[in-house]
């Protein structure tokens, strides 16, 4: 096969695409993953799967850049990876594919995904799951009115303040 043919069955894209990257973002406080596309010369579009983390050290940046590239060798699917300090930048496209997102870049990012949650600290886990627990605990409508609620009553609070700075009586000197 040329690397100008494209093998569409394992291409994936539209809406497929973005609910497998929902299933990725699925459980974080942040969508990480993402999908880029760009025009190609010849004016196809090309398209990748990206993600931008971060660590607490350089040493914990190493530790995960090293399960990356020992996977990357052994499954030979092998990303675009930058990385300063305690940043890391990674980018998956099948090439033989016409540079685009196939099922092997998405079980890649799942593999990549899974590290990033291994390598990070537990209360900022502990702490999401929080978080994640809480929004679930509410209804849109129930929500809604506690929002409705809070504005409601900061414009009070508001009205009762402008009306104490306008009426000389209420003056804070007691005259």
């Amino acid at each position: 096969m040329s690397s100008k043919t494209i093998r569409k069955a394992a291409v994936i894209a539209g809406k497929q695409l973005e609910e497998q990257i929902s299933r990725l973002n699925c459980g974080s406080h942040k969508n990480y993953w993402k999908i880029r596309s760009s025009l190609a010369a010849d004016g196809s579009v090309e398209n990748r799967l990206e993600v931008d983390y971060k660590f607490k050290s350089f040493a914990k940046t190493w530790s995960f850049l090293n399960s990356i590239a020992y996977h990357a060798d052994n499954v030979k699917h092998h990303p675009s990876i930058d990385t300063t300090y305690n940043k890391v930048n990674i980018k998956l496209t099948t090439h033989d594919a016409g540079n685009r997102v196939t099922y092997n870049d998405l079980k890649f990012a799942q593999f990549v995904r899974d590290e990033f949650e291994r390598e990070r600290p537990q209360n900022v886990l502990k702490m999401e799951e929080l978080i994640k627990d809480a929004r679930g605990q509410f209804s849109f409508s129930q929500a809604s009115q506690i929002i409705d609620d809070l504005v409601a009553s900061d414009k009070s609070s508001n009205l009762e303040k402008a009306s104490k700075h306008s009426d000389p009586s209420k003056n804070s000197n007691g005259k």
